[in-house]
C-alpha cells in the first residue's frame, strides 16, 4: 500500500528574516506583506506578524509593477510559506534570483504577475528551479509570466511516496520546461543538487530514497511531450543516494549501481536498432501482481527478477483436459530467449529490470510460438491492432478474455494466444497456479456452472437469500 505524504518546508538559515524586514498591512485578523526591507540572500516570508498582544496570520504577498515586494538585487532564494491565497508582484527581474520555493500553494486564489520576468530579465536571470512541496493547482506560466520557465518543477506535482512494506521512499518530481524548445535539453549537475537540496530541507533523508524520478514530463500547448538528457561531466546523479538507488531523467535515461541506462518504456512502440551494441537496459512494470504475459526484445531469466517472480513458457495443449501446460522455468540461469512469447507469475505489484551488458539484435523479433495443432502464442513488441477472436490477459492478471471487436490492440511487450484449430474456439480461459500451472480452456458451449451459497456457519442456502455469505466454497 502506497500514501502520499505531503512535504512541509522547514528552513534553517543562520540569519532568519525577522518582521521588521518587512512592510505590511493589517486588515481583520490577516496581514499583507507590502515590501522586504532587509539584506538576506534567502528571503523567507513569515507565516505570521506579532504586534504587541495580537498575532496576525500573512496571507497574501503583494507589490506593484512599479514597487515589487522584492528589490534587492542580492536575493537568490525567496521560500513562500504555506498559507498564502493571494501572491503579485513579488520580484521584478531579479537577476541574481535562483530558487522560488513554495511551501504549500493549494490556498492560493488570486495570481497575478507574482514572478514577473520581462522578455530582458528572462534571458539574463540565473534562475534555475521552482520548487513547490505540495500542491498547486496553477500552471507555470501564472507562476512566471511572459513564458520566463527554463526548467522549472510542474507546480502540483512534487510527492513523496512511501511503500509501508518495504519501507522505501520514491520521490516523483514533474519537470517542466519551455514549450517552444524543440530539442532536448540538458538537466545538468548544479540542477540536480539543487533539487536534492530542497528535499533535505523538507524534512527528507537522502539515505531513505530508493528512486528519484524525473521523468513524467507534462503536455506543453505546443508539443506532446519534452526530452530531457543528463549532462554527466563524469558525474553520476545515483552517487548522491544509498547504494543501489536509482535516478531517473527522462523516458529514456536513468542512473543506478554507478551505471547509466538506456530505458525500455513500457507500452511504447519499440524500434529494433540499426546496429548490434551492448547497453545497460532498464524496464519496469506495474500493476504486475498475478500473472503477466511479457514478451521482451532482449534475453531474461528468472535470476533477473529477484524472488518475486516465476517465468513459465507455454509447452502444451490438451483436448482430452482442456488445458494449456505452462512449464516453469526452473533453473534461474536458463534463458528465455529475445522475442520468446512467455507468462510471469508475480507476487509483486511491480517489478524492474536493471541488465548490464546487453545486446538488443538488429534482426531481433517477436516469435510466434505454435503450441499443438489448434494454438499459438503470439508477442508483440508495438502497440497493434489483433481484432476479434484473440485471447488476452485481463488487467488484474487472473483470467483471459475473448476479443469482440476488429479494432481490439495487443499492448507492447504483451503476447496473446491465437486460435487457429478448425473446431469452435472457447469463449474464454483462465489461469491457474497451483503445482502444474495452466490455462484453462472453457468451451463454447460449457453449461455455466451454479453458484453455491453458504452461511457463515458453513450451512447451505439458496441464491436471493438475504445475509452475508461465502460464494462456492466453505
Amino acid at each position: 500500500m502506497k500514501r502520499v505524504i505531503l512535504l512541509f518546508f522547514t528552513i534553517l538559515v543562520a540569519s532568519m528574516c525577522k518582521a521588521e524586514d518587512f512592510t505590511y498591512t493589517i486588515s481583520g485578523t490577516t496581514a499583507t506583506i507590502k515590501t522586504y526591507n532587509g539584506s538576506e540572500k534567502s528571503v523567507v516570508f513569515p507565516k505570521e506578524i506579532t504586534e504587541g498582544s495580537n498575532t496576525y496570520s500573512v496571507t497574501s504577498i503583494v507589490g506593484t509593477t512599479n514597487t515589487p515586494v522584492i528589490s534587492n538585487s542580492n536575493v537568490e532564494e525567496i521560500f513562500i510559506p504555506a498559507g498564502i491565497t493571494t501572491i503579485s508582484y513579488v520580484t521584478n527581474d531579479l537577476l541574481s534570483l535562483k530558487n522560488i520555493i513554495i511551501e504549500d500553494g493549494s490556498n492560493f486564489i488570486n495570481v497575478s504577475n507574482p514572478f514577473n520576468v520581462s522578455a530582458y530579465g528572462y534571458y539574463q536571470m540565473q534562475l534555475n528551479n521552482i520548487i513547490v512541496l505540495s500542491q498547486c493547482g496553477l500552471s507555470s506560466t501564472q507562476l512566471v509570466s511572459n513564458n520566463g520557465e527554463q526548467c522549472l518543477l510542474k507546480t502540483g506535482k512534487t510527492k513523496v511516496y512511501l511503500n509501508e512494506d518495504e519501507e522505501e521512499k520514491t520521490i516523483q518530481m514533474y519537470l517542466y520546461e519551455k514549450s517552444n524548445y524543440n530539442n532536448s535539453r540538458p538537466f545538468r549537475k548544479i540542477r540536480f543538487q539543487y533539487l536534492l537540496n530542497a528535499l533535505q530541507k523538507g524534512g527528507i533523508d537522502l539515505n531513505s530514497i530508493t528512486k528519484i524520478d524525473l521523468s513524467d514530463i507534462p503536455n506543453t500547448s505546443s508539443k506532446n511531450s519534452v526530452h530531457f538528457t543528463f549532462d554527466t561531466d563524469n558525474y553520476n546523479p545515483s552517487s548522491e543516494l544509498s547504494p543501489g538507488a536509482e535516478v531517473i531523467i527522462s523516458k529514456t535515461e536513468s542512473y543506478a549501481n554507478g551505471l547509466k541506462y538506456t530505458i525500455i518504456p513500457d507500452k511504447d512502440d519499440f524500434t529494433v536498432p540499426t546496429t548490434d551494441q551492448p547497453i545497460n537496459i532498464s524496464y519496469s512494470r506495474s500493476n504486475t501482481q498475478n500473472w503477466n504475459s511479457v514478451c521482451l526484445p532482449f534475453d531474461i531469466k528468472e535470476s533477473d527478477f529477484g524472488t518475486n517472480c516465476k517465468i513459465y513458457t507455454v509447452t502444451s495443449a490438451s483436448t482430452a483436459n482442456s488445458q494449456i501446460s505452462l512449464t516453469r522455468v526452473e533453473n534461474s540461469e536458463t534463458v528465455v530467449e529475445a522475442g520468446t512469447p512467455c507468462f510471469i507469475y508475480s507476487t509483486a505489484e511491480n517489478w524492474t529490470l536493471n541488465l548490464s551488458d546487453v545486446t538488443i539484435n538488429s534482426n531481433v523479433a517477436p516469435i510466434p510460438l505454435p503450441v499443438g495443432d489448434n494454438w499459438q502464442v503470439v508477442g508483440s513488441f508495438t502497440n497493434k491492432t489483433i481484432g476479434k477472436g484473440k485471447y488476452k490477459l485481463n488487467s488484474s492478471g487472473t483470467e483471459f478474455g475473448i476479443t469482440n471487436n476488429e479494432a481490439a490492440t495487443v499492448t507492447a511487450f504483451r503476447c496473446y494466444l491465437k486460435y487457429i484449430g478448425s473446431q469452435g474456439a472457447p469463449n474464454r480461459l483462465s489461469v491457474n497456479i497451483d503445482e502444474e500451472a495452466s490455462i484453462t480452456l472453457v468451451p463454447n458451449d460449457a453449461e455455466p456452472q451454479k453458484v453455491k451459497l453458504y452461511d457463515l456457519m458453513g450451512r447451505p442456502r439458496k441464491e436471493g437469500s438475504q445475509g452475508i455469505f461465502i460464494k462456492s466454497t466453505r
